[in-house]
């Protein structure tokens, strides 16, 4: 390490040597060219001086002249105002005009020359001028003819068209507004008078399109408004893309059944009867309302019923007596005193609506009112089979004419015991599939329902 000391300091010496030589020898260089630089700046500027003194008020009154000249032109351009008339017509901007006194002679005078072209006569009324402000001195107005041309070209050619936007798209043109009405009112008309879910007698009826349409007023040459779109074309415009929903409130008269009520006359033989008083059917007026959307029915809810005639029941007394004979010499009587709620046949399914056939007569009556067998037998069944009749009693007669009894709250009667017409054999109840207390009463033959008003 001392070693390499030495030899250390010997080179740095070396390099600081080497510096001072060069900088001793470089500065006397660069001051000799800076001297050269001023001298040469001197010569040119010796030279240019009496050339520059020349021009120099030329050039400044040059500029000025230039500056005044910019600052006018823009003064007059964009600060200055002058007075103008604009011509419109229909809302839609003709030309510019200096005189309004002649553009009044000229629509006089255009007047005078047109008497015969109701077009042009009558549209006169509706060019406008009025005097405007624009800062434009330079603005292009119409002379006399030019105003004139102008005036009688758009008064035959231009006039009022109507746009047909549906959801922002433009559609077609038409030529009056009335097209438009037209085509509109008719499509919701139809769309009620062609739904099989509407009545005629509708009280109120609402058609909301659910598209947006707008009705834009634009001005049209004629030869374009005579060859727009015509009534059947936007009709089938509105049929393919709109989609709309109905409201629909509507009364219906409905008719209400009369009630049959069933009395036994012990005057009358078994099998007759008697018509105390007929039936007459009552009516209610019925008010709902129907939605409908795009042409499916979405609902049809009843809202208020009224009755307006009151039905009339139907009194008839069945024969309970003893004498007299039908069918083999059976004594039939009426079972019970009630009102007939469903008769022998096709009806629809208390609990589920389903259209199935009804075995017999319903008969309603008070819960334990008595139920008396229609005619002398003997008892086959006297218990709940569990087959939706409930607690049931049957009875059978002669030649293979049997009598059932259903729904019954209590049995009075056996299996295996004989029973006489009029014996009371049960009461009333709603056992069994059954919707309220009720008698339903069947006639067999040979196993095989028949309807009982053959024989009462």
């Amino acid at each position: 390490m001392k070693d390499f000391i030495p030899v250390l300091k010997n080179v740095l010496l070396y390099v600081f040597c080497c510096l001072k030589s060069f900088i001793i020898r470089f500065v006397p260089c660069v001051k000799h060219s800076f001297k050269n630089l001023f001298g040469t700046i001197e010569y040119i500027k010796k030279v240019v001086t009496p050339y520059i003194k020349a021009i120099k008020i030329r050039w400044v009154l040059v500029s000025l002249g230039c500056l005044v000249a910019i600052a006018l032109s823009v003064f007059l351009i964009l600060g200055a105002t002058t007075d103008y008339f604009i011509l419109t017509y229909k809302g839609y901007s003709l030309g510019f005009l200096r005189n309004a006194e002649m553009a009044d002679a000229t629509l006089l005078s255009i007047k005078s020359e047109f008497s015969g072209n109701n077009k042009v006569i009558e549209d006169i009324d509706l060019f406008s001028i009025e005097k405007i402000k624009v800062g434009n001195i330079f603005l292009k107005c119409m002379d006399k003819d030019e105003f004139r041309d102008t005036v009688v070209l758009a008064a035959e050619t231009i006039d009022y068209g109507y746009h047909i936007f549906i959801d922002d798209e433009y559609i077609m043109a038409v030529g009056g507004n009335e097209v438009f009405e037209n085509a509109m009112l008719d499509f919701k008309n139809n769309r009620i008078a062609s739904s099989k879910d509407i009545k005629s007698n509708y009280d109120k009826c609402d058609v909301v399109i659910s598209n947006k349409v707008d009705v834009k007023r634009v001005c049209m040459l004629t030869e374009d408004i005579i060859t727009s779109g015509s009534y059947s074309g936007l009709y089938a415009a509105f049929e393919e893309r709109f989609k709309y929903r109905i409201e629909c409130l509507q009364s219906v008269d409905e008719n209400i059944p009369y009630m049959t009520y069933y009395s036994r006359n012990s005057e009358l033989a078994p099998g007759a009867k008697r018509i105390v008083q007929e039936g007459i059917h009552g009516v209610k007026r019925v008010q709902s309302k129907v939605i409908i959307e795009n042409g499916v029915l979405i609902s049809n809810k009843i809202v208020n019923e009224e009755i307006t005639t009151k039905s009339v029941m139907r009194h008839i007394e069945m024969g309970s007596g003893t004498s007299g004979a039908v069918e083999g010499g059976l004594e039939l009587l009426f079972p019970i005193d009630g009102y007939l709620t469903s008769d022998f046949g096709d009806r629809p399914d208390p609990f589920t609506g389903e259209i199935v056939f009804h075995t017999g007569l319903d008969i309603a009556a008070d819960k334990g009112a008595p139920i008396q067998a229609a005619a002398s037998g003997k008892v086959i069944q006297a218990s709940d089979k569990k087959n939706g009749y409930g607690k049931c009693v049957i009875i059978e007669h002669a030649s293979g004419f049997s009598t059932l009894y259903a729904h019954c709250s209590e049995l009075n009667v056996e299996e295996g015991e004989y029973v006489t017409a009029g014996q009371v054999i049960a009461k009333v109840g709603s056992t069994g599939r059954s919707t309220g207390p009720h008698l339903h009463f069947s006639i067999i033959i040979n196993e095989e329902f028949v309807d009982p008003n053959l024989y009462f």
